[in-house]
């Protein structure tokens, strides 16, 4: 009987080293299942924080490519604007310079015909004034020829030899 008590004693140390393990088991699996459930909400979390973000972006992508196709419009817009304004000075300059230029023509005519020395010294001021303003007109018509041609893309470049002394004088 004595080997069988050993041997029921062995058995019953066995069987309880065998229930501390499986109770181990139970509770490596409970935490386990416990680290899975866990990671589940957290990629659950994840792929939410993934999906808001990714419409957030196709939403930004969308307002960008309209602002990208509004600035397009306006862009176009402007540039017919500006070729619009560009036409018009160019044809105003033109329209304006041959009314001018009969009136610079005539006053030299006035100034240089007739006897100045019996025209009241009145007159011949403001002969010489009209000249004056009629040459001035001249040139800012000129400066918004140029103007208009410059944004046209159809200035010609001229050079010529200039005295920088006879500038400054």
């Amino acid at each position: 009987m004595d080997g069988e008590t050993t041997s029921q004693a062995e058995l019953l140390e066995e069987l309880e080293e065998l229930r501390r393990t499986v109770a181990e088991l139970r509770k490596r699996e409970l935490e386990r299942i416990c680290t899975e459930q866990e990671l589940r909400r957290e990629l659950r979390l994840v792929t939410e924080n993934a999906k808001t973000t990714a419409r957030i972006l196709r939403s930004t992508i969308d307002v960008s490519n309209q602002a990208i196709r509004e600035l397009r419009k306006a862009k176009k817009r402007a540039e017919a604007a500006t070729r619009a304004k560009s036409d018009f000075l160019a044809n105003m300059s033109h329209e304006i310079r041959t009314p001018m230029t009969a009136i610079q023509g005539f006053t030299e005519l006035l100034l240089e015909e007739g006897d100045l020395g019996r025209a009241p010294s009145r007159r011949i001021e403001q002969l010489h004034t009209l000249k004056r303003n009629g040459q001035h007109m001249m040139q800012i018509l000129s400066d918004i020829l140029d103007i208009a041609k410059i944004e046209a893309g159809k200035i010609e470049v001229e050079r010529l030899l200039v005295s920088p002394s006879e500038v400054v004088a």
